[in-house]
C-alpha cells in the first residue's frame, strides 16, 4: 500500500483478504506481532442517527496477541502485503477463551 494512505483510505475490502495474517507494531524496544482476526463490516445505523455523516462503509478489525502490551494508542502497523499503516487500537480485552489479548480498531 502506498505510505501515503491515510485511515481515511482504507476500506474493508482492504484488510478482508488478510485475516489470520500477522502485523508487527513497534513498540519502544520491542516488536509485537498482532494477529488479525476479524474484520467486519459495522451497522450504520446502529452507530450514528441518519444527520451525522460517516464513511460509506463503516468497518471494524481486531487484532489478537498472545498477551496484552500494547495501550490504547495510534500504532504503526506493518504487514507484508498492506506495507506501513497508522491505526488507532483499543484494547477490548482477553479472548474469549483466554488465549490471547484483543484490540479493536474502528473506521467510522
Amino acid at each position: 500500500m502506498d505510505s501515503s494512505v491515510t485511515p481515511a483510505d482504507l476500506t474493508l475490502a482492504d484488510f478482508t483478504p488478510h485475516v489470520d495474517t500477522a502485523f508487527q507494531v513497534a513498540w519502544g524496544d520491542q516488536v509485537v506481532t498482532l494477529t488479525l482476526v476479524l474484520a467486519a463490516a459495522l451497522p450504520r445505523a446502529a452507530l450514528f442517527p441518519a444527520s451525522i455523516t460517516c464513511r460509506a462503509e463503516p468497518f471494524q478489525l481486531q487484532f489478537l496477541e498472545p498477551r496484552w502490551s500494547l495501550p490504547q494508542h495510534s500504532h504503526h502497523l506493518t504487514h507484508p502485503v498492506l506495507g506501513p499503516l497508522t491505526i488507532f487500537l483499543v484494547p477490548i480485552g482477553p479472548n474469549k477463551d483466554k488465549t490471547g489479548f484483543r484490540y479493536q480498531a474502528a473506521f467510522t
